[in-house]
């Protein structure tokens, strides 16, 4: 469905309902909607709603973000993923993505993230909880919120996104702020921050020594590589600066 159907679909919904067609820093087209709190719980089980990649919807301020992400915004969501995938697989560390699990409920308000996860322990009892059965795993997500959120990008609503997370309870948020007219990201890109304290942080502290630099290296190398290459191009970034051994398998 594109953004111009799902425009005109949310017409039906009763006024005050205001559709403003923006475009964030990757070109990825979101429509926010203001409305009272009533509605945005309404729009949660809307399938028109359902039909967009990345929502936000706040009941407590009336708003809610729709957004379709750009090929260049889900090309660096899924490069971060690859790189989270390496860089934890290197440091063995238990992690498991949740990619774009809507957290939250009609009450706190829901939210995606372009890439969420569980690190470490909450990763474990995740897959725990799977080996009980589906139900008990689903249960686990609607209960526990992810160690990490990551955004690929920048819009106006990153303030609101990121006091949803607080009250989820996430631990941990990375921010990368794309941009479609740059080729390469720079380490002023990246923002890393403990979420509970609202402070930026310079090193990770769910992945040892990750930092912006790091990230930023890795980001634009995996960006012109092959995928089936992306871990041992991680590898050797981590090895270069020491992180693993040269003989680390």
């Amino acid at each position: 469905m594109s953004i111009d159907a799902i425009r005109a679909d949310l017409q039906r919904f009763p006024e005050p309902l205001h559709l403003p067609l923006r475009y964030n820093s990757l070109g990825s087209p979101y429509v926010t909607i203001e409305t009272d709190g009533a509605t945005v719980a309404r729009l949660a089980h809307d399938s028109v709603v359902n039909a967009f990649r990345r929502v936000m919807l706040d009941p407590l301020r009336g708003l809610v973000m729709l957004m379709s992400p750009s090929s260049r915004h889900e090309d660096l969501a899924i490069a971060t993923d690859g790189l989270i995938e390496a860089i934890t697989r290197a440091m063995r560390i238990g992690c498991t993505p949740l990619r774009a699990t809507r957290w939250g409920d009609d009450n706190q308000g829901m939210v995606e993230a372009d890439e969420s996860y569980y690190v470490g322990a909450k990763a474990d009892a995740y897959l725990a909880a799977k080996r009980v059965g589906l139900q008990a795993g689903e249960r686990f997500t609607r209960e526990h919120a992810p160690d990490l959120v990551v955004e690929a990008t920048i819009t106006h609503y990153d303030a609101y996104k990121l006091e949803a997370y607080k009250r989820l309870g996430v631990t941990e948020y990375w921010q990368l702020k794309a941009d479609k007219r740059k080729d390469l990201l720079k380490e002023a890109d990246v923002l890393l921050m403990e979420v509970q304290s609202d402070t930026a942080i310079a090193v990770s502290g769910l992945l040892p020594e990750v930092t912006p630099a790091l990230l930023v290296e890795c980001l634009n190398k995996l960006n012109v590589t092959s995928r089936h290459e992306w871990h041992e191009v991680v590898n050797q970034v981590l090895r270069a600066r020491g992180i693993i051994s040269i003989d680390h398998n």
